[in-house]
């Protein structure tokens, strides 16, 4: 028994002594790599224009401040699809939701509740609804662009006439916005009526036909207001055909693409409302950061730029034009 703890005695003397002399270096520290954030973009169409656009700005943030983002879509908008992406993203256990509001319907009602009870909290660009569990919205003050529009129009038509207006979906929240910002201001002109509005569904030959359908029935029509981008590219459309240039129709676009900015060169065109959804969507990762990080949101809703461009500043903004950009997207 002696010997025993003798021996024991002497082993541990002899470890002691080894470390203490640097013979024996202990295990180095482990050390834990910090857990990447992510972010999934749940767009409600594919495209390198508008939703490129705030994808592509999602992504810059998300690499300036080492968040993954995924960019998620169809290649035709489907509000079903949206919605299955959407809760495809809440299973993923994502920390973070980009997406665009859809107002008064029960299943994106349902998923944002689905990701509130994960504690996921979703951003709501270009278009923000009125439910508690968003976390807040960036993007266009909808009823000033409505207005900016409406005052350009009247402007540009002497302050009377007959408007058309066309929306994409006329319970889209940021088409009610605009519509609601561009009524209450006509409705200040004595002379001015807004004779019908079309809902194009985002199809650019449903909206061209539907704005023609109009201006056939009722000759007296003077000016044509698109509320959005798709019906912005069937107006253009039409405006080739001699027969409604002849009409000398004022027109106010929504977005300066490349036919828009043909039709302004020509007069065919009169304004257009640019907005930045670039900006949207950088700035939705820029708050998803903070929240990630306890920092309390004081701001319910951040609007981004809009800008008029009429003939005025039409060269300079075509040479900042935001061009087309091409990012990786998953498609489901």
């Amino acid at each position: 028994m002696y010997k025993k703890s003798l021996i024991v005695l002497l082993i541990s003397t002899i470890a002691v002594a080894a470390v203490t002399l640097g013979v024996i270096t202990a295990p180095p520290r482990q050390v834990v790599k910090k857990e990447e954030k992510r972010i999934t973009f749940v767009a409600p169409m594919v495209n390198t224009g508008y939703w490129g656009r705030a994808g592509f700005g999602a992504i810059q943030a998300g690499e300036k401040l080492g968040i993954d983002v995924k960019c998620v879509s169809s290649y035709v908008s489907d509000r079903e699809k949206m919605i299955s992406n959407l809760e495809s993203a809440v299973y993923a256990d994502v920390d973070g939701i980009i997406t665009v509001g859809i107002e008064d319907f029960d299943k994106f009602n349902r998923a944002l509740d689905m990701a509130a009870e994960r504690g996921i909290p979703i951003v709501l660009i270009d278009s923000d609804i009125s439910n508690e569990k968003r976390y807040c919205y960036i993007g266009t003050d909808n009823y000033l662009a409505g207005q900016t529009a409406a005052d350009s129009m009247a402007k540009a038509c002497g302050y009377k006439g007959d408007i058309v207006v066309i929306v994409s979906y006329l319970d889209d929240p940021n088409q009610i916005g605009r519509l609601n910002g561009f009524k209450d201001t006509i409705s200040k002109y004595p002379e001015m009526t807004i004779q019908t509005v079309l809902e194009g569904k985002l199809s650019t030959s449903v909206s061209r036909h539907l704005i023609s359908e109009a201006l056939e029935e009722n000759r007296n029509i003077t000016g044509v207001f698109c509320a959005e981008g798709t019906s912005s590219i069937a107006i253009c459309q039409l405006l080739e055909n001699t027969l409604y240039e002849e009409r000398n129709l004022t027109v106010v676009t929504f977005e300066l693409g490349d036919s828009t900015i043909e039709a302004m060169k020509e007069g065919k065109v009169e304004a257009t409302i640019q907005q930045n959804s670039c900006s949207m969507g950088e700035k939705a990762v820029e708050v998803l950061n903070r929240c990630f990080k306890g920092e309390e949101q004081t701001e319910s809703s951040i609007y981004t730029e809009t800008l008029l461009i009429d003939k005025e500043n039409l060269d300079e903004q075509t040479e900042n034009k935001q061009g087309s950009v091409e990012i990786q997207w998953h498609i489901y």
